[in-house]
């Protein structure tokens, strides 16, 4: 159970810190995203895909929602849908946005900087059947800070054993409320989270395309 707190404390900061209302920041200048996702095939086809590290396989979508495509992450661990409008958080704007250090390997995010997909291979050492054990550990530590509590369990999210956890909470200093889905597996015996967040006041335009977000995530 202390393995499991002590792993809790180290993600804290990755999950409340990581939205803001600052708009206007310098920094803010994410770098194009980069997609692996293309076949050689697809690649040879200059006009469709000058280059296989711009290709996307992008998802048919109902007119009036937020249009997704396929991302490859984590070196090639696992794949994602993000919104085609989304780039990489530059390494500049990670450090303000997680000012702690724990910043997620990989953060995809809005022009804005307010809504954003991050990825953290943790290298925390979990095994699946503590997988339980720790969304307990993760609502325990979490719930008491939420200013709204969602939902919380365990589910099967594309063949994979995973907890979630979604909630709200103010980041200090910023006066933001803000809303996190969080979904956490096992890899390998290493810890592995994923997590959309954006304002509370995004919610209504950006909850069910957070979802879907979430609900995409894959172990290739």
């Amino acid at each position: 159970m202390k393995k499991l707190f002590v792993i809790v404390l180290t993600v804290f900061a990755v999950i409340v810190t990581g939205c803001s209302q600052n708009q206007n920041d310098s920094a803010n200048e994410p770098t194009e995203a980069v997609d692996t996702t293309a076949t050689p095939e697809a690649a040879a086809d200059t006009k469709a895909s000058p280059t296989p590290e711009n290709s996307a396989e992008e998802t048919a979508t109902p007119e009036g929602t937020i249009a997704l495509k396929e991302q490859s992450v984590m070196s090639g661990l696992a794949t994602i849908r993000i919104p085609e409008q989304f780039v990489i958080m530059s390494d500049d704007m990670k450090q303000i946005k997680y000012p702690t250090g724990n910043a997620p390997k990989e953060v995809f995010t809005n022009e804005e900087g307010n809504i954003n997909v991050a990825l953290s291979e943790t290298g925390s050492p979990l095994k699946e059947e503590e997988l339980e054990a720790f969304k307990d550990q993760m609502v325990a530590t979490y719930q008491p800070i939420a200013t709204e509590w969602m939902e919380d369990g365990i589910a099967d999210i594309n063949g994979k054993k995973a907890g979630y956890l979604s909630f709200v909470v103010t980041v200090e200093g910023d006066n933001a409320s803000v809303y996190n889905y969080m979904v956490f597996t096992v890899v390998d015996d290493q810890l592995i989270i994923v997590s959309f967040n954006c304002l509370q006041e995004q919610l209504d335009e950006w909850k069910a395309t957070g979802d879907e977000i979430i609900q995409s995530f894959k172990i290739a």
